[in-house]
């Protein structure tokens, strides 16, 4: 019997896949209930999905995609409790396209992945013993598999009648190519390469039904769900939103380049990208005065700035480039300011919003933290010969550079 369910209601951009679990047909009854529940939920607010939505609006938005799955799992509890099915329950991932937005909603291990410029990113997180133990660097991936957990969900729909839902806003670019799918499909595809290529081709239509062919050819042992989407150009879209679109991408592209957050995943980088704010600079324009003390990290999205110290100039940084990071950690002055040398567009994370997100996943602070340790380390290097006076052999870090990332996910 399938227990998988997948439901679309494309007039409101939504997608649901669900993959039921208690026996019998109690997993059926449960995933179809939560993704009509999900939908229904959605639907009932549906004058909330304007299509240039605002950050407050996306916060409006990702609440009720949280209250949608609340929803489902509370109608999957009591429909279990009347039917004396106690313990049936779903999976389920949901996405909602609001415009250049994504809202996931997400419980279980079911995947929502992102296909973007040759890249694989993983949006949702499994909540299984082997994901979680791996996670925590409890285990490697193949002990907590030969562990005998290895298929234990440790968060579902229905099972309780209050569920935590991840949530997670992000921008959506033309081409991107998104997959959401229950674990019978993403359990045979263990090469990233390989999904990016399949989900590169072009006749989207035909590509759900092609994953689910080569997952029944090697194996097939569970229920197979696959909804594929591809996001078009807006047709005849304002300026304003194109523009928009042209900084989403020179952003994301700005970020991914940073060594500051070279280890972060895709929902790490979509939390930081809705933290930072965006400004232009004309030309001579002081975007940082010296001993500046209200803590700001500044990205060049893109353009040129000049440092300067006392009014001379004493370096020259263009897109990619970062400054004011330090002051996130302390309340030290800005030794310096920072001028737009022609027109110029920053990102700044404030100290508060950097606290922020800290607070909310600390794995961000970690990461973090361990790239300006590594940067400090360098720069104590570089100045030892000058310190000492000759070229000192006590290294902070190996003659290699830097240590391999300790959050690369153990194999």
């Amino acid at each position: 019997m399938n227990e998988d369910t997948w439901l679309a209601a494309p007039e409101l951009g939504l997608y649901v896949v669900c993959d039921g679990m208690g026996g019998h047909a109690a997993g059926e009854v449960a995933s179809r209930l939560a993704a009509e529940t999900v939908i229904a939920a959605v639907r009932a607010q549906s004058q909330m999905l304007v299509e240039d939505p605002t950050q407050q609006q996306c916060d409006a938005i990702s609440g009720l995609m949280r209250h949608a799955i609340e929803a489902a799992s509370a109608t999957v509890y009591r429909r279990s409790v009347e039917e004396g099915n106690r313990g049936m329950g779903t999976t389920c991932t949901a996405l909602l396209i609001v415009g250049s937005k994504a809202i996931m909603g997400h419980v279980g291990d079911s995947r929502l992945y992102l296909s973007r410029a040759g890249q694989l990113h993983y949006v949702s997180q499994d909540h299984t013993y082997v994901a979680e133990a791996v996670r925590h660097g409890i285990m490697t991936r193949e002990e907590a598999l030969a562990s005998g957990y290895g298929n234990i969900v440790t968060r579902a729909v229905g099972p309780h009648e209050n569920v935590m839902v991840d949530t997670l806003v992000f921008d959506v670019l033309p081409q991107d190519r998104l997959l959401l799918c229950s674990d019978g499909l993403h359990g045979y595809f263990g090469d990233d390469l390989e999904l990016v290529r399949l989900l590169g081709e072009d006749n989207t239509d035909k590509l759900a039904g092609q994953l689910v062919g080569l997952a029944n050819q090697r194996g097939g042992d569970d229920n197979i769900t696959a909804v594929v989407i591809r996001v078009e150009p807006p047709e005849a879209a304002p300026a304003h939103v194109t523009g928009r679109m042209v900084e989403v991408s020179q952003d994301f592209h700005a970020l991914r380049q940073l060594m500051l957050f070279s280890d972060m995943d895709l929902p790490e980088l979509a939390r930081i990208s809705q933290a930072l704010q965006s400004a232009v600079y004309a030309p001579e324009q002081v975007i940082l005065e010296q001993d500046d003390e209200r803590g700001r990290l500044f990205i060049i999205a893109e353009g040129t700035v000049a440092v300067r110290k006392d009014g001379k100039t004493v370096a020259e940084l263009r897109t990619g480039s970062h400054f004011g990071e330090m002051s996130l950690l302390n309340n030290s002055p800005s030794n310096a300011a920072v001028v737009a040398v022609r027109s110029t567009r920053a990102l700044c994370l404030e100290r508060s919003a950097f606290f922020a997100l800290v607070q909310h996943d600390a794995n961000i602070g970690a990461k973090f933290l361990w790239r300006i340790a590594q940067a400090l380390s360098q720069r104590l290097d570089d100045a030892l010969p000058f310190l000492v006076g000759r070229d000192d052999r006590r290294r902070t870090m190996p003659m290699g550079g830097h240590l391999p990332s300790p959050f690369v996910t153990r194999n």
